[in-house]
Parts: structure tokens; sequence; C-alpha cells
């Protein structure tokens, strides 16, 4: 049987958790599973006993860079031969029942792109909930909801996307040490053709204090965070998207402050990824802001600080 899905996992250091997530994907001769893992230490990772090494439709594909999980999800796209292409972070648990019976059901769609519903599962307190937001759009399925399907969620999972369709447009991953899936996810949104919207969860976030995969706050990966987020604006704006472009202008000013930018540097580096249209009342929010944390400073006898603080 030809391979209709290829779920990629790019994985460094948490085999437990690899472990987990194979198990919840459903054992199909119309899938494969492709884990590349980015430079893991051995010290954390048996790897004659590497997590899904027992099951036949696992591919493993072990890299020597250390570039991130944005390179290990091009290397894993490189590799696929399916139809549809399904991506998970190594930490994360699908939803088997739901995962395989629209597995079934989506082979033929005509659709560049499937948005499915999430779970967001805290595991530090035990408690599931939805990303509220995420389902609002998913459950409204209307036209506004498309598009913040298409130009604000940047989570890579939760949907599948057509694999001629990324490939066609020459999609990929930021190599860059977070932030890696804000553009690409910007990219198939505005270049797909054709989406579909089911309110049916298939997968499940577990996010907690320390994750596997995302919990790089290091100066390098807040900048690089940012970085993403400028290219971003930057590309929707070329296709008359300002409306959906990211104004954190205040959070992003104080992080580039913490990385000691100056305040001129930091506000000219944040210009040329703030839209036209919107670069004046971002200006004037960030100077007010900025202005009035002077302002009780001053009146309350503390040191200006924005940027002293380690992260």
């Amino acid at each position: 049987m030809s391979i209709i899905y290829s779920i990629i996992i790019p994985h460094k250091n948490c085999p437990d958790l690899l472990q987990r997530c194979i198990d919840s994907i459903p054992e199909r001769e119309d899938t494969e599973v492709i884990v590349v893992d980015d430079n893991s230490d051995p010290s954390k990772v048996d790897f004659l006993n590497f997590p899904g090494n027992t099951r036949k439709e696992v591919k493993l594909i072990f890299t020597k860079e250390g570039k991130g999980a944005g390179y290990a999800r091009n290397v894993g796209m490189d590799a696929a031969q399916g139809k549809w292409l399904i991506f998970a972070d190594a930490d994360d648990v699908f939803v088997m029942e739901t995962l395989n019976s629209e597995m079934d059901k989506q082979i033929n769609s005509d659709a560049d792109i499937i948005f499915f519903d999430v779970d967001w599962v805290n595991v530090d307190m035990g408690d599931t909930r939805r990303n509220w937001e995420r389902k609002k759009m998913i459950k409204k399925g209307s036209k506004k909801a498309e598009d913040w399907l298409r130009y604000v969620s940047n989570q890579p999972w939760g949907k599948m996307l057509k694999r001629k369709f990324i490939v066609k447009n020459n999609i990929r991953f930021s190599e860059v040490i977070a932030g890696n899936d804000f553009f690409f996810s910007c990219q198939t949104g505005v270049y797909a053709k054709n989406v579909n919207i089911v309110p049916i969860c298939i997968y499940n976030y577990l996010f907690r204090r320390n994750d596997c995969i995302t919990a790089n706050r290091s100066r390098e990966a807040m900048f690089a965070k940012i970085n993403e987020g400028i290219k971003r604006n930057i590309f929707l704006e070329k296709y008359n998207l300002s409306f959906w472009c990211d104004n954190e202008f205040k959070r992003n000013y104080l992080r580039l402050r913490k990385l000691n930018f100056s305040r001129k540097d930091a506000i000219t580096f944040l210009m040329r990824g703030t839209p036209r249209k919107l670069l004046i009342p971002h200006m004037t929010f960030g100077f007010l802001y900025v202005m009035l944390k002077l302002v009780y400073d001053f009146i309350f006898n503390r040191k200006y600080a924005i940027g002293k603080q380690n992260l």
C-alpha cells in the first residue's frame, strides 16, 4: 500500500515523552512516522533502544548538526513520501481514535490544509482545557475564522498539510533557535488555495513549566522569536494582509530592552516589522507606555530598570 500520511516528529533529549507520542499514533499501513533526532545527548538517550525502533512504520533519522527543531522538521519533510504531512512535538500526544477516524475520512480531500481542534493539557496541574481562541474559530467556521487560522495560528500541529502544495511553494521551516514555525505557518496560510475546518480534536498540546521542545528562554531564543515575528509581518503586508499582523509592539520593545538594545535601536528595529498602516498607533502606544513607566518609577523613587533584568 502506498503511503498516504507522513507524521513528522522532531526530537531532542526526551525519549520517554517521544515514546508516549509514538504510542498515541494509530498503526496503519498507509502511514509512516518519521522521527528526526536533533543530536540528542547519549547520556540522556539510549540509542540502542530508541523509541519507535520496534514499529515497522517508524523511520528514525539521526542528525549530528544540532540545528534545532526547524532543521529537524525540514529533514523530515525531505524524507516524507506521504500525500499528507502531519506534525507533532515529541512531548505532545495525538487523540488516537479521532486521528484514526479523520485519516480515513480525509484521504481524498481537495484541501491544501485541514485544520482541526486541539486540546491544551496542563501537565503540572493535571487538567485539560481548550485553546479557547482556536476552539472559537474552529467552531465558527466563518471567513474570519478561516483567516485567523491561516494567518495568526502559528503552530504546525493540529492540521494536515498536502505535501504537494508544500513542495510546489518551496515552504520550509526557519532553521533558528526558536520560533521556527512562525513563518512556515504564515506561508502555508497565504499560499493555500483551499482549506477545510473540522471541529474535531485530534491532538493534545501538553504544556508544562519546562517543555522538552519549547522552553528555550535564552536571549538568543527571545531575539529569534522577535525576528521571526517581524519577518512574518513583512510577508503579510506584502500580500495586503496587515490586518493580521502581530501587534505586540510594547512586549517586543521590552524584550529588546532586556537584550540591552537602546530605546532608539529597539524602536528602529521594530519599525521595520510593523506595517505602515499600524506604525503610528503602535509607536504612540509604545512611547506612551515607556513615558508612563518612567513617571511611575520617578514617583515611587525606583530606579528605572528596563533592560537591566536578567532573563
